[in-house]
């Protein structure tokens, strides 16, 4: 899945300097980057037919060490 027309959402960082770009797409999909403390990217979340709600709660369990992404997608 490419970012064609989606919007950057939010950007949080978690404790270790770690940034996550949340997308939100007018259409059927979000998407979260993660990149880390130096600014590569390390993994990426699809999420399609999800309230944005839902995708920023992802996001931001993961900053707060909630949500771990090994188990994620």
């Amino acid at each position: 899945m490419e970012l064609i027309d989606c919007e950057l959402y939010l950007q949080v960082e978690d404790q270790h300097g770690a940034v996550a770009n949340v997308f939100e797409s007018p259409h059927e999909g979000h998407h979260i980057i993660y990149h880390d403390s130096n600014g590569v990217r390390f993994f990426r979340e699809d999420f399609v037919k999800t309230p944005i709600e839902l995708v920023e709660k992802a996001v931001l369990d993961w900053a707060t060490g909630k949500r771990n992404l090994e188990y994620a997608a």
